[in-house]
Order: C-alpha cells, then sequence, then structure tokens
C-alpha cells in the first residue's frame, strides 16, 4: 500500500493493536476515557439526533429538534422503532440469552453484513469485537452542524426511506441498498451504525475510517483510495461497561477478488477463533467461487449462527459439528434451487420448534428459522 500523507496515521501489527486497545482500555478511569476520546459528545449527539432521540439542550443540534420537521420525523421513526422493538428485538434478546452461550471476550465475524450492527449487537452483546463487512462504501462521518437546515431534514428522510425494510422485514435488500445508501449522506453506512447504536443504547466514543495494508496490518486516518477501505468505531454500553469496537470493511468476499487482497486474509487470518453471524446472505456460500471464504469461515469458527441462505448444510460434517435447529424453513420461489432435502429432512425431526423473531428471508416468525453450529 502507498504511504499515507494528510495527516498523521500510524500503521501497527494487529495483534498487538487489539491487545493494547483492549489491556489499557478496560483498566481507564471515567476522566481518561473522556480524555483520550474527546469528540465523543460529538458522535452522541450526532447518532441522537438521526435517531429522534434526545439531545442536550446545549447541544448545536437542539434548535434543529424543536422544528416541526424535526418533531415529524422523530414521531414517525418512535412508532417505526418501537414496533420493531416490540415483535423482534425483544424476542431476539430473550432466544439468544437462552441458546447463545456468549463471552466478553468473543470476536464476531459477520460477512454479507452490509451495515447491520443493530442484529450483531442484539445476539451477541457481550462480544469486545465485530468484524463486518459488505458492498458499501463506509461513508462519511454524519455531520448535521455543517450542512444547511434543507439538506439535514433531507437526509433525514432519506434515512428512513433506507431503513424502511430492515425495521419491517429485519434484513437489508441489495437493489434498494445500491439506490439509497450515499457515502455523502445520513444514510450511509456510518450514518446507520450511529443510528442503530443510538437506538439500541450505546454510548459512542469514537469513529475513525481504516484500511488493511501489507501483513494485513491497519492503518487509520486519511487514507485516499486506500482498499479495503473501513470504518472503525468504538462503543460500549454506558458508563463502567468495557469497551466494544466495530470495524466495517468495504470487501468483494468471491474468490478471484479475495485473490487480489491478499492483505485482507491475513488480517482475517490474526482471528484465530471467533462467532460467525450469517444472515440472508444471498446463498452465496453455496457456490464454488466462494469456496476460500466458505473453507474460512469453517476452519476458524467456533461457532454459527445462520440461516439456509448461508453455508450448505452438508458441509457441516457431523464428526465436526453439533448442531442445534429451530424454526420452520422454507424457500424463497426465487430461491428455489436452494432448497436443500437433507437440511429439510434433518430440521423437522429436530426443530425446537417456532422461532418468536424472524430472520433471513423468513420475514415472519412462523417461517423463519436458524442453526446454531458449535464446533466439536
Amino acid at each position: 500500500m502507498k504511504r499515507i500523507s494528510g495527516r498523521r496515521a500510524f500503521i501497527a501489527p494487529l495483534a498487538l493493536l487489539v491487545i493494547a486497545f483492549y489491556s489499557g482500555c478496560e483498566n481507564l478511569s471515567e476522566s481518561e476515557i473522556k480524555q483520550q476520546y474527546k469528540n465523543a459528545s460529538v458522535y452522541n449527539e450526532t447518532a441522537a439526533f438521526l435517531a429522534g432521540l434526545p439531545i442536550p439542550a446545549g447541544s448545536p443540534l437542539f434548535q434543529l429538534t424543536q422544528s416541526q420537521e424535526y418533531i415529524q420525523y422523530r414521531a414517525q421513526i418512535d412508532q417505526i422503532w418501537g414496533k420493531y422493538n416490540d415483535f423482534q428485538l425483544k424476542q431476539i434478546r430473550g432466544w439468544s440469552s437462552k441458546n447463545l452461550t456468549r463471552k466478553k471476550s468473543d470476536v464476531l465475524f459477520y460477512p454479507f453484513s452490509g451495515p447491520d450492527i443493530l442484529n450483531a449487537v442484539t445476539f451477541f452483546p457481550d462480544v469486545r469485537e465485530i468484524i463486518m463487512i459488505g458492498l458499501e462504501q463506509p461513508g462519511q462521518i454524519p455531520d448535521p452542524r455543517t450542512m444547511n437546515r434543507m439538506n439535514v431534514f433531507n437526509g433525514l428522510w432519506n434515512m428512513k426511506k433506507a431503513m424502511r425494510t430492515l425495521l419491517q422485514l429485519n434484513l437489508f435488500r441489495t437493489q434498494e441498498m445500491q439506490v439509497d445508501f450515499r457515502t455523502d449522506s445520513f444514510n450511509s453506512v456510518a450514518g446507520i451504525m450511529m443510528f442503530f447504536l443510538s437506538r439500541c443504547g450505546y454510548e459512542i466514543l469514537d469513529m475513525k475510517k481504516i484500511a488493511v495494508g501489507k501483513g494485513g496490518n491497519l492503518s487509520y486516518g486519511e487514507l485516499g483510495g486506500a482498499n479495503p477501505a473501513g470504518l472503525e468505531v468504538v462503543f460500549r454500553k454506558g458508563k463502567g461497561h468495557p469497551l466494544q469496537i466495530a470495524r466495517f470493511f468495504r470487501v468483494d468476499l468471491s474468490d478471484n477478488a479475495l485473490k487480489g487482497m491478499p492483505h485482507f486474509m491475513e488480517f482475517l487470518k490474526k482471528y484465530e477463533k471467533f462467532n460467525t453471524m450469517l444472515k440472508s446472505a444471498s446463498y452465496l456460500l453455496s457456490y464454488d467461487y466462494f469456496d476460500t471464504l466458505r473453507s474460512f469461515v469453517l476452519s476458524n469458527s467456533k461457532k454459527v449462527l445462520q440461516d439456509d441462505s448461508g453455508i450448505p448444510y452438508r458441509f457441516f460434517e457431523e464428526k465436526n459439528w453439533r448442531i442445534h435447529y429451530y424454526g420452520y424453513y422454507r424457500v424463497l420461489e426465487m430461491f428455489s434451487r436452494k432448497f436443500q432435502p437433507d437440511f429439510d429432512a434433518v430440521i423437522r425431526k429436530q426443530s425446537t420448534g417456532l422461532l418468536p423473531f424472524s430472520y433471513g428471508y423468513g420475514f415472519v416468525p412462523n417461517r423463519s428459522h436458524v442453526i446454531v453450529a458449535e464446533k466439536l
């Protein structure tokens, strides 16, 4: 990767970086955290503004929240979110607490995630790190303080439009994201992640542009055209809670694309064991040209949460995996060629019953399913 110019940037081996980050931050006092993350208040006020939540009266954004346009936006977001929280998120939290063994030291690998940090922190709220991958540009970190009033409210309404499918069906549609997501607007990956974290009660401490360079090492700063580009978010559930980190990367995960980005696979291979989440993954891992990623997940995951659109059932060999089945299996007509008779037969016999939430392409609880595969 070319030398980074402009603002100060640094490169460090990932393993040392992760160890230093967590060992250093676990013992930080609140005053030290405030000193280290000086822009936290700006990120949190912006995230709350995007999410339609109260912000301090002293914030530069406060006056905008008193306008009729914003009051209307907040009312609609509250209504949509309230329904989604009651019928989806509460059910996921209850189910995952019973069926997913979680540790605060865990890493969650979430390929094909897009900006969906929402499901990641709902199913795995205690993980210390989340690796998210999608085809979308990370986008700019939103700053409505620098925008004129008309652009601010246009941005809010576009954000609500961009999230319409997720808050109704609990998935993002690729075609809609290509139209709705823009790197220079609120409804970018960065903006959507801020919205979700704020609505879920998280405090955002830091946001940075990142990229992966030689040796699989991360670089920070003004990255220019660095590839693969990404976004890092440091957050926590509140004062006294451990710091967590999410990293989103824009990466094509097909075999040929990964061959052209050896540094990214070096980056991933530094994570020896992790939990993997696959959701609405378009059945890509059933194709031979996604063999690199499929093999990597099967070799390095200690647990896989997925629907049938992830890794085909036949790849989970009985000698290596213990599988738990939940819900009702069906395949949409448009994916009918991906129906798996072997999976259908076993889930009919071993499913624990209907899921209380929707997952993947099921859309509604009584037509959704997941498996939790645990490495033996």
